[in-house]
């Protein structure tokens, strides 16, 4: 709020991304416009089977979570319907991004049957997300939706250096993050299913990550069609063993002073200063 404020008394003239809620308020001002675009990220939810987990040797319990949810009421309850819905762990701008992969839509009905016929005894589901940002609310709305069919789900909401932590550490029942691929390529998804010494996966190996790190490094070999149809048999594998909820393409948004030209929104949320004038 400071800084919009700060936007519309001209003491700065370009603000990066603010909040999609206060740039709405912005359509009413003067001598000040907004823009927004596709981000390179995509916010996630990542399902724990470590043991001690709900999620563990349980795949009727990730499957109750995954039909669950319901992405358009996040999208519009938390980025106020600026963002792409997503069924796979890629933006839809990523290159290499496959066609024809499995997709699980949200059925409350199904959810509870998934619940039913699972191991799950009301133990506590943990969502680990990082406090103060927009995927705070993002685990809030899927909190209530998972408590709607019956999961006892809390959201533990800490600062950046202890979220890490925590994920590094694999002590979650799920996490929600937000995570962007510089490359904006379909390769960023196996940023979550490595195989190697790699710090975020060592304590968050899944049993079939192997296969789909092996997938993922076949497909780096690949060419074209052959690439794609490699990664949509690495995400049909995540869709089918319920590791993950993808929710949706994050955006990018900058709020600027009127007479200012040239602002363009990158996915990477960069700017790029040599495009900007004054009128």
């Amino acid at each position: 709020a400071t800084q919009i404020i700060a936007l519309e008394n001209g003491d700065i003239d370009l603000l990066m991304s603010p909040p999609i809620s206060s740039c709405l308020m912005l359509d009413t001002r003067k001598g000040v416009k907004w823009v927004y675009g596709p981000s390179a990220g995509r916010v996630t939810m990542h399902l724990s089977t470590n043991k001690g987990t709900p999620g563990h040797d349980d795949l009727n319990f990730r499957r109750a979570v995954q039909s669950a949810v319901n992405k358009q009421d996040i999208i519009i309850g938390a980025m106020e319907g600026y963002a792409t819905q997503i069924d796979i762990d890629m933006c839809p701008t990523y290159s290499g991004h496959p066609e024809g992969y499995k997709v699980v839509g949200y059925d409350v009905k199904k959810a509870k049957e998934y619940l039913a016929a699972s191991k799950y005894k009301g133990e506590e589901f943990q969502i680990l997300v990082q406090s103060g940002t927009i995927y705070e609310m993002v685990a809030q709305i899927v909190q209530a939706q998972l408590m709607e069919i019956g999961i006892n789900c809390t959201v533990n909401a800490v600062d950046s250096a202890t979220f890490t932590d925590l994920w590094y550490a694999g002590k979650f029942g799920a996490m929600i993050r937000n995570t962007n691929s510089s490359l904006l390529d379909a390769d960023g998804f196996l940023n979550f299913y490595m195989a190697t010494d790699y710090a975020p996966t060592n304590n968050n190996q899944h049993p079939r990550t192997k296969e789909i790190y092996d997938i993922g490094l076949e497909a780096r070999k690949a060419q074209g069609e052959a690439r794609k149809e490699l990664y949509r048999k690495a995400v049909d594998i995540v869709t089918d063993e319920a590791y993950a909820v993808p929710i949706f393409a994050s955006t990018n948004t900058l709020a600027y002073n009127s007479n200012l030209q040239g602002v363009e929104v990158h996915p990477l949320g960069t700017l790029h200063l040599l495009k900007l004038s004054w009128k």
